[in-house]
């Protein structure tokens, strides 16, 4: 039997203490009847098997689970029978224990039969509080989850701070799996709220995150942040009716130069035009990544081009160079993390068949002879 230590009384709260004190136990403990009541308090999530047998299924997928993920929780099995009577389960049966919202949920599906898959996801989709404070400790979760997160931007010494949390609690349950809805301190993270399309320090404020195609929906701050207000935008998101909002530049008031400027407004409208072949340049002062989109034409080559060569191309009608200030502008190209961060995924990028170079690529409607290296 391990010998368990009463965690809730450890003032210590950081992930990685908790990660040593996951790692001090098996990946799966040995529950006994002495020690299940403290064990199930144990931690912020606890997963407890109950079996007839330690080799009854599913014992295995349930200690490969616990393998899996025991940096994240704790796991315990019993067949102990006093053990199995003080839970009220008939084995086999699987019991998640938490320190939030509803504190204990059994195992919905069949057990015996269940896998690793099926189990962790499970526990994944409970071990997220339906509305808690969002910080570096936790920020991990929510982005492994691959769900969109919402925040409410607060200030935590606000008198009715409690109100505003409270008010998420029913839109976060009517949208139970689709969204996460959390608060952040906004005077310790007011620089994440610029970085989400905030504009104004102004406490409560409210924001959409769609973390998997990084695409930001602030709610209009000259609004008052309300529980309907917040509802109401929530649902339009999920519905698809909300336009991200993308840092730009102002659309410029003349375009005078040979080479048009393109800014996060206008990006689309401009770049995505099918009558026209377009070369595109992101720049900012410490990078330049150049973009080449070409009708149907398909990619023939990753040569270096001269200068005059693209010149005499581009003169053509069909053809035109647009130049897109990107430390200014947030536009959505697919482009690679290491290449340029300011730039976020797009589904156009297979869509409209772009090539992307880490400094330049070949038109692919030149000739190879009209394209040589330098």
């Amino acid at each position: 039997m391990v010998k368990l230590v009463a965690f809730l009384s450890c003032p210590c709260t950081h992930s990685n203490k908790l990660i040593h004190y996951r790692q001090s136990l098996p990946a799966v403990a040995d529950v006994t009847a002495e020690n299940h009541e403290e064990f199930q308090k144990a931690d912020k999530i606890v997963v407890i098997a109950y079996l007839t047998s330690p080799t009854d299924d599913p014992a295995a997928e349930f200690k490969a689970t616990a393998e899996k993920h025991r940096d994240d929780f704790l796991f315990g099995v019993t067949a102990d029978p006093e053990a199995i009577t003080a839970a009220r389960v008939n084995p086999p049966a699987i019991v998640i224990y938490r320190r939030f919202d509803e504190p204990r949920i059994d195992y919905p599906y069949p057990v015996a039969s269940s896998k690793v898959a099926d189990i962790e996801q499970w526990i994944k989709d409970l071990s997220v509080p339906l509305v808690d404070e969002v910080s570096g400790e936790n920020y991990a979760v929510y982005a492994q989850s691959g769900k969109p997160l919402a925040y409410l931007f607060l200030d935590p010494s606000h008198e009715k701070k409690e109100e505003y949390i409270n008010s998420l609690r029913p839109i976060a349950e009517q949208y139970k799996g689709k969204i996460h809805l959390v608060w952040i301190d906004a005077i310790k993270f007011g620089d994440h709220a610029k970085a989400l399309n905030l504009q104004e320090i102004k406490w409560p404020s409210f924001v959409v995150h769609d973390l998997e195609k990084q695409l930001k929906y602030p709610y209009d701050q000259s609004l008052e942040v309300t529980s309907e207000g917040v509802a109401d935008w929530v649902r339009q998101y999920l519905d698809g009716k909300l336009v991200p909002q993308l840092k730009s530049q102002a659309v410029p008031a003349s375009q005078d130069d040979n080479v048009y400027t393109v800014v996060g407004k206008n990006f689309e409208e401009v770049v995505f035009d099918d009558s026209k072949d377009v070369f595109l340049e992101l720049y900012a002062t410490w990078y330049v990544v150049r973009l080449w989109r070409c009708g149907d034409d398909p990619i023939r080559s990753r040569q270096v081009w001269p200068l005059q060569a693209l010149e005499a191309y581009l003169g053509q009608p069909r053809r035109s160079l647009r130049r897109c200030p990107g430390s200014c502008s947030h536009v959505r190209v697919l482009l690679s993390s290491r290449s340029y961060a300011i730039c976020s995924y797009s589904p156009h990028f297979t869509a409209q068949r772009w090539i992307l170079q880490r400094m330049t690529c070949q038109p692919p409607c030149l000739s190879a002879s009209q394209a040589s290296l330098p």
